[in-house]
């Protein structure tokens, strides 16, 4: 599906807003970016002198990540792989980075499996961000309904979360605080779920 979307066109612009767990971060620390896309958050973190690894499912999205990289003077370290089941050895990760992956997948068994490789992958106490897009959106409802709050629109999968069922999914194996993200445009509201969470040991 996302090989398709990046080919047709699909691009994700401008850079991310990392500010909210940035400073949780260090140079020194070995961080991971699960679904990395086409960069968005990727250089984001980059620019702000974090070494990330990205990890994307889709080729043409690395390769688009790397021309972007190219022309801000930046390396970009990614490889292809599946956050499914990821390659990297238990507690390997001082952070992982994953935004609007869960919302992109889709079904709660593919979520549970990434869920498990980040806790598997972290170090103890490690954190993972990541963010989803809340059901309070303008977009959700909108599009081919696939299943619940999920719905498809462009040959994308997107679902909706409540913070109830964002929680219900990370707090067995994550201490979680959850933000609400809610930013009113003259076309709707844009609203996420951001949720920090910290490894339990």
């Amino acid at each position: 599906m996302w090989e398709k979307a990046y080919r047709r066109g699909l691009r994700f612009g401008g850079l991310a807003d990392v500010n909210w767990f940035l400073e949780s971060l260090q140079p020194e620390m070995n961080v991971l970016e699960i679904g990395c896309g086409n960069g968005k958050t990727y250089l984001a973190l980059r620019k702000h002198g974090i070494a990330v690894l990205g990890v994307d499912i889709s080729e043409e999205a690395l390769a688009i990540l790397a021309r972007n990289a190219a022309a801000l003077g930046l390396h970009a370290a990614t490889e292809i792989g599946d956050a499914r089941k990821l390659r990297f050895p238990d507690r390997s990760f001082d952070a992982v980075v994953g935004i609007h992956l869960l919302d992109a997948l889709e079904t709660d068994a593919d979520r549970e499996a990434v869920i498990s490789e980040v806790s598997r992958v972290l170090k103890s106490n490690g954190q993972f961000f990541c963010e989803v897009f809340c059901v309070e959106d303008f977009r959700n409802g909108k599009g081919r309904r696939i299943c619940q709050t999920t719905y498809e629109r462009g040959g994308v999968l997107t679902t909706y979360f409540d913070e109830e069922r964002l929680m219900g999914m990370l707090s067995d194996r994550f201490d979680v605080r959850i933000q609400h993200q809610r930013v009113q445009r003259s076309y709707g509201l844009r609203c996420s779920l951001r949720a920090m969470c910290r490894r339990k040991t």
